[in-house]
């Protein structure tokens, strides 16, 4: 289960975030082309860039957390709990954390320097997801982890919506392999009303009787 691609689809969808990026960048490039310039000069853009970054991810999480717990305890009918949390638990004021990030590049600025990139901070970060209190990267099984993943993207659907004024495509790319009998239904059903492309191998198992444009593809053809 891919995280942290998860809130890095969300993260850019916020047309403020653009103010930002450049200045990040360039503290990025200035390490990349190895530009001989003030290491402490660089390490406070850096550490002014990732703190912004650092709350607009607070922010999107707070935005994405409510919405796949609400998706995934529809499609689990309630039997599972979904919470989503940053993996880091940076704590203290702006400028204790500023420092924290300060400190951080600094110990680490000859090896991002031979890396060629920033190797830490709050833009490498994962978050943790647990389902019913238990680390589902760890311990959950597939059909959990799968659930737990559509849960994630049905909510980055609700945030585009809300942020763009209009439903995105939703694009499942045979999700329901991995989901028993209930969790198929409660996906279908979840996501009527919605302009979906979804594929499988055997659609009659997929969606059960509700009405949809079918195209097949056999030997590389494409049949409607």
């Amino acid at each position: 289960l891919n995280s942290h691609s998860s809130y890095t689809r969300v993260f850019h969808v916020s047309v403020s975030n653009c103010r930002m990026l450049p200045p990040f960048q360039n503290v990025v490039h200035i390490a990349l082309l190895k530009i001989q310039t003030s290491q402490t000069f660089t390490e406070f853009l850096y550490t002014k860039c990732t703190y912004r970054i650092f709350r607009r991810v607070l922010f999107c999480l707070a935005m994405l957390a409510p919405l796949a717990a609400a998706a995934h305890a529809f499609l689990t009918d309630g039997a599972e709990e979904l919470k989503i949390s940053p993996e880091k638990k940076y704590k203290g004021s702006e400028a204790e954390l500023e420092k924290r990030l300060f400190d951080e590049l600094s110990t680490n600025y000859d090896r991002d320097i031979r890396l060629g990139y920033t190797a830490s901070g709050p833009h490498r970060d994962d978050i943790d997801i647990d389902i019913n209190g238990i680390d589902a990267k760890n311990f959950a099984s597939q059909g959990q982890t799968r659930t737990a993943a559509l849960s994630i993207k049905l909510a980055e659907v609700e945030i585009f919506k809300e942020l763009s004024g209009e439903y995105p495509i939703l694009i499942l790319d045979d999700v329901m392999s991995e989901l028993d009998l209930p969790r198929r239904k409660k996906l279908v059903e979840r996501t009527a009303g919605l302009q979906t492309v979804l594929t499988c191998t055997h659609a009659e198992r997929v969606l059960y009787g509700k009405e949809a444009n079918r195209i097949k593809i056999e030997d590389g053809k494409i049949k409607k």
